[in-house]
């Protein structure tokens, strides 16, 4: 039993979670220094469900790694249970269902006590999730994952959870959301840049497949540079709160980051193996320093 909920813990891949779970945290508290109030079930249901999509996509991302061929026998990426024959694509395939089937059941919860307004970026998150890999689409597979993950994870998901709490759409939200769509795009970017060959064996095109793995280390660095620059520009424009600046306070961490991927050995992926991870880990740092300043500047500095 503990074997197999290890083996499923692996499938997940819940490391990977600070993507979806951070932005929601950030547009519940965007609504909060609104004067919106917190209604912590709505906010714990809305955490449940995009954590529930964002485990089906892990899943069915999975799945279809597998099929195409992505993921195979002494190549880097996925979670490497199909791969080592642990776990059957089929249970992947219905784990993957099940997932998606609970993200609608909880958000049908969440549009019947907050509104049906909410359904447009229900469906878009669900859409993004699913055919993230699925056909006909597997926006992935064509180079558009960094964009699909920077309006999904991004966007939607903190618009999502700032509509739940406050019951009306609003512009302040989404200037938080690009800030950490831009570092959640960073986490796709390194794994696609690690798994360049990988792919293109597999028939499979990312943005780092079009221009090469070298030149994408300028778009990795790109996506965080413009995370913090977007930041700070945001908060002296006054679209979003000038605490929640204090994310800037991150940069020395991603700055070893992109000196790690720079100094990295051209063409040789499994010197930044570890590196999404490292990635999420700083979307995690980033998001919660946001938060923490948030909080801080609403109730010291707030009139």
């Amino acid at each position: 039993m503990i074997y197999t909920i290890k083996l499923w813990l692996r499938a997940i891949r819940p490391f990977a979670y600070p993507a979806s779970a951070v932005p929601v945290f950030v547009g519940v508290t965007a609504a909060w220094t609104e004067g919106y109030g917190f209604n912590s079930l709505t906010a714990f249901f809305t955490l449940l469900g995009v954590l529930a999509a964002h485990t089906g996509g892990n899943l069915m991302s999975d799945y279809f790694d597998f099929k195409k061929g992505v993921d195979r026998e002494g190549k880097l990426g996925g979670s490497g249970v199909l791969v080592g024959g642990l776990l059957s694509p089929r249970a992947i395939f219905i784990g993957s269902l099940v997932s998606f089937a609970i993200a609608g059941v909880v958000a049908h919860f969440i549009m019947i006590y907050a509104g049906w307004k909410i359904i447009w970026l229900v469906l878009a998150g669900l859409f993004a999730g699913l055919f993230y890999s699925a056909p006909p689409f597997g926006f992935k597979y064509g180079a558009l994952g960094e964009l699909v993950i920077f309006f999904s994870f991004g966007v939607c998901v903190t618009l999502g959870a700032y509509v739940v709490q406050s019951g009306s759409y609003s512009w302040t939200p989404v200037f938080y959301s690009i800030p950490l769509g831009l570092l959640i795009s960073a986490i796709l970017n390194i794994n696609n840049i690690r798994d360049t060959q990988t792919d293109l064996e597999a028939g499979v095109m990312t943005l780092a497949g079009v221009i090469g793995p070298d030149r994408s280390r300028f778009i990795y660095a790109g996506f965080i540079v413009a995370s913090y620059a977007s930041l700070v520009f945001f908060a002296i424009r006054g679209n979003i709160i000038p605490g929640a600046a204090i994310a800037v306070t991150t940069f020395p961490v991603a700055t070893n980051l992109m000196m790690k991927v720079w100094r990295a050995p051209r063409g040789q992926g499994d010197s930044i193996a570890f590196l999404d991870v490292k990635t999420a880990q700083l979307s995690l740092i980033f998001g919660m320093s946001m938060i923490f300043g948030m909080v801080m500047w609403k109730v010291f500095f707030a009139s």
